[in-house]
């Protein structure tokens, strides 16, 4: 014989984790010879009121069936050892080649930041006034004079601009007494057209000269100096030697669209 009880909820509110409610109950009495019902005794006495508590979950579930396996890749294309190692090596010399060129536009960048001889715009320590920066000539208007021709210079149009159009224009600077210089370092125009000097030669003249005297190779000849290929990069340009003199004088040679340059020297 078993007992089964119903509950018929009636009302019901919630209280935290649990719920409390009126109920109807009713109850079977079963056997197992023929499942004979029979009502409860009308002594007994059910409460109308009951508290439900949360149950713990159940245990969890069996595992499901492994799904389909995906569509295979396509092969891959074979290389022997030797190419591999050709390319690790090929990497490597890249990477070598890349730090390097970094090193060097490192150090440049310091030379001619700490080694320039104040016509720098920028140079807080060394001042080259502009009465010591003359030229052959210069184009147009004062925007164009050759004080505007200072290395990073922004001022004016952002460069020396020559008035004629023909080699041997120059621009040279005084020191006002004798400097030992090792270098000389070139721009183009700042700003607006694409124009630079492309190549020039270098003359010097002691305090006690009264003469230019060019910067010569190992002929004997006027060293031609490599210039510009942008407008903005500055290219650095070592003498053979140290030079001493008070004046030094860039002479244009060559050029890309118009004779536009901004300069310094360098010290070290």
């Amino acid at each position: 014989m078993w007992k089964l009880v119903m509950f018929f909820f009636v009302a019901a509110t919630a209280n935290g984790n649990s719920i409390s409610g009126d109920f109807k109950t009713c109850s079977l009495q079963c056997s197992n010879e023929g499942d004979e019902v029979s009502d409860p005794p009308a002594s007994e006495n059910i409460p109308r009121t009951r508290t439900l508590l949360r149950g713990k979950s159940g245990p969890s579930g069996e595992k499901g069936a492994r799904g389909d396996g995906g569509i295979k890749g396509q092969q891959g294309v074979s290389c022997n050892r030797s190419e591999i190692d050709q390319l690790h090596n090929r990497i490597a010399q890249l990477e070598s080649e890349s730090s390097i060129d970094r090193m060097k536009s490192f150090s440049q960048s310091l030379t001619v930041k700490y080694c320039g001889v104040g016509l720098q715009l920028h140079d807080k320590f060394r001042k080259i006034e502009n009465s010591q920066i003359t030229a052959s000539s210069y184009c147009c208007n004062s925007d164009h004079a050759p004080y505007h021709g200072r290395l990073f210079g922004e001022t004016g149009r952002g460069l020396w601009a020559a008035n004629v159009l023909e080699a041997n224009q120059w621009i040279q600077v005084d020191l006002l007494d004798d400097q030992t210089i090792h270098a000389v370092v070139t721009q183009g125009r700042q700003r607006e057209r694409e124009q630079w000097v492309t190549s020039y030669t270098v003359s010097y003249k002691p305090e006690s000269s009264n003469h230019f005297r060019p910067i010569v190779d190992d002929s004997g000849e006027a060293k031609v100096f490599q210039g510009n290929e942008d407008k903005n990069t500055p290219v650095i340009n070592k003498f053979p030697h140290p030079i001493r003199a008070r004046y030094f004088r860039i002479n244009v040679l060559t050029w890309k669209l118009y004779i536009s340059l901004r300069f310094d020297l360098l010290t070290c």
